[in-house]
């Protein structure tokens, strides 16, 4: 989703967050330095969960291998109960259900065994919570209201869609919900989890298959 402006941190209130973060690390009993992910069974298939940590409102670490990775949150931190437009990042266990990316600027990326596909020009996603294709990708253009796919500033080069709200879909609990590209600023996002692109492209090439975001309530 489309970024919003950043709010930066005192550099107090940063050196705390990660100090926090790093002792949850430490005594969070299923995770220890030479872990890749926690590795969990769903549905009879191993799924490589990497657990987020936040930082702070809008940012927050994960960790695969002995690698702390920054990711960006939206703009609202995190919420138990995401709406349509709260700039929240959803509370949960959000699985990676295929990747896309920008052909025209990239290889395609290694991504262990997830789906993966070519973002073309006439992509979009409905983000309209009164149209019958709520939350699910569509053809532009469309009449209903929605977000491109591609985009010129790079932020979308690589996408991960992540599975919230599509196993049913519920109308106005939330739509388009990614992991990709942050912007170098790390401006908070409108929901999404946004990474660098380094990042990014080694979390899927280690196996990334699901993230779990607490609350932070």
């Amino acid at each position: 989703m489309n970024e919003v402006p950043h709010a930066s941190l005192p550099m107090a209130t940063r050196t705390c967050a990660w100090s926090w973060a790093r002792r949850e690390w430490h005594r969070h009993g299923n995770v220890t330095a030479s872990d890749r992910f926690i590795n969990k069974k769903q549905n009879g298939e191993d799924v490589n969960q990497a657990l987020l940590f936040p930082l702070s409102r809008s940012t927050g670490l994960l960790r695969i291998d002995n690698r702390e990775l920054r990711c960006v949150l939206g703009e609202a931190g995190i919420n138990v109960h995401k709406q349509e437009g709260d700039s929240a990042t959803p509370c949960g266990v959000l699985p990676l259900r295929r990747v896309l990316y920008r052909a025209d600027r990239m290889k395609p990326p290694a991504c262990n065994a997830l789906p993966r596909e070519p973002i073309a020009p006439d992509d979009g996603w409905c983000d309209d919570p009164d149209d019958a294709n709520y939350n699910r990708p569509v053809r532009l253009p469309y009449s209903g209201r929605h977000e491109a796919l591609w985009r010129q500033d790079g932020l979308y080069d690589i996408i991960a869609v992540l599975g919230y709200n599509d196993s049913p879909v519920r109308r106005g609990f939330g739509s388009a919900i990614f992991l990709h590209v942050a912007r170098a600023d790390e401006r908070p996002t409108k929901g999404c989890i946004a990474m660098s692109l380094p990042d990014l492209l080694w979390a899927l090439d280690a196996g990334l298959t699901s993230i779990e975001v607490p609350s932070q309530n």
